[in-house]
């Protein structure tokens, strides 16, 4: 087990992030007392830095600036009760029991491969035998973890297991989430956001369980447990990449009669000014899709809007009379004071507006597939491509759209 596996946030509802573990801490607290070098922990607790030293285990590595250069600042660790960033298990008191907690280091952790993917396989009768396959599918993850805790005395280890009991368990704690931050890799150098995945959908499914008696070590007390999580979603998300952020669609100022589109005299050239495109880089690995949230200020209902992709090896440019189309996705009309988001990455729809209290809801029934056929989402991966935002017709009112768009790339799905 490396060390940039040792690296574990829950994120909350308003995008913050709650620490759960992070093996730098327990080195920054092994260095601080000076007392113990638990199971070679601070000898392997340096194959992450860069060149300059820099540890770049940073929480908010997709943050950009409007030039979009990175705004991050690596995490920083001065032991357990340092107030620059105490451990969240620390009560705050001076010489407490939870200051002597020192922190947890994950021994192992299975579940970060791709064993949830698999294929049904029949056995076909007959002389010539073989089988027929079926569809690749991905089932959920398993998170299976031992860890060490440490600390300066038994008591301390008793505190900081209650403390992650409950912080797993969802209990009194305002950290608890279904979403959590995780590190598969070391990053290289200037490339902080390598191997940071966002998990959706994560729960505690078997409880913690003491696996050893506590042992003294060198002046520490360590102690082993196991617990398991589990993951709904298999997929693992990148940070996304805003291509468009709250942009505005011009006025259409008289409709255009259905008989001239039923008559094909209003081609894709006539959208162009209605239209939003967002370049879609081709996936290096996985798949590249978009997020496009459309909010309408107004008092009344906004146009069905159509949101496609196009495929362009060629980079011909953002095109659709030239290039070809995929993954038409029509909403209906939106109600005013409300807001859609298509989120084609994770493969959902969500709704908000005043009936909602302005909370995130399941907006499914808001897309419009064709009849007798099921919504699809968006997602592209061999070669580069963009994605289009438009109305469907050239009626209504566009100026109260607010229209934002971001590229999201996943792995380790199908």
């Amino acid at each position: 087990m490396t060390h940039h596996q040792q690296f574990l946030y829950s994120l909350n509802d308003d995008g913050s992030v709650c620490e759960i573990f992070n093996g730098e801490r327990l080195m920054s607290s092994l260095t601080d007392t000076g007392l113990c070098n638990v199971l070679g922990i601070k000898q392997q607790g340096t194959d992450c830095r860069w060149a300059d030293g820099t540890l770049p285990l940073a929480l908010d590595t997709c943050s950009v600036d409007d030039d979009g250069e990175h705004t991050w600042e690596p995490i920083t660790f001065a032991g357990v009760t340092w107030p620059g960033n105490p451990a969240p298990w620390w009560d705050g008191l001076a010489n407490s029991v939870s200051s002597g907690a020192y922190g947890f280091w994950v021994e192992e952790w299975t579940g970060l491969d791709s064993v949830h993917m698999k294929r049904n396989a029949t056995q076909r009768a007959g002389r010539l035998g073989g089988a027929n396959f079926g569809s690749l599918s991905s089932q959920s993850r398993v998170w299976k973890m031992n860890l060490i805790l440490v600390g300066a005395s038994g008591a301390a280890l008793e505190d900081l297991y209650r403390w992650l009991e409950s912080t797993l368990a969802e209990c009194c704690d305002p950290c608890a989430g279904s979403e959590m931050l995780i590190r598969t890799a070391c990053p290289p150098d200037g490339d902080a956001g390598f191997g940071l995945y966002r998990a959706k959908g994560v729960a505690l499914i078997e409880g913690l369980q003491w696996e050893a008696p506590p042992i003294e070590s060198l002046g520490c007390f360590i102690r082993r447990v196991s617990v398991t999580l589990g993951v709904s979603d298999p997929c693992l998300y990148s940070c996304a990449v805003n291509c468009a952020d709250q942009e505005e669609l011009p006025n259409i100022v008289a409709c255009v009669p259905f008989a001239l589109w039923a008559g094909c005299n209003v081609s894709c050239s006539d959208m162009i000014d209605y239209r939003i495109c967002c370049p879609v880089p081709a996936a290096g690995r996985g798949t590249v899709s978009p997020v496009v949230t459309i909010e309408n200020e107004s008092a009344g209902d906004s146009p069905a809007m159509r949101i496609y992709g196009m495929s362009d090896p060629l980079n011909v440019g953002c095109d659709p009379c030239s290039l070809p189309v995929c993954q038409n996705i029509v909403t209906t009309r939106i109600p005013g004071g409300s807001a859609i988001m298509v989120d084609s990455s994770s493969r959902r729809v969500l709704f908000r507006g005043p009936d909602t209290g302005q909370e995130w809801v399941d907006g499914t029934s808001f897309l419009d597939p064709p009849v007798g056929t099921v919504p699809t989402f968006l997602q592209l991966s061999c070669d580069p491509g963009w994605v289009a935002v438009e109305p469907v017709a050239l009626c209504g009112d566009t100026t109260s759209l607010k229209i934002s768009v971001d590229v999201v790339s996943r792995v380790g799905c199908c």
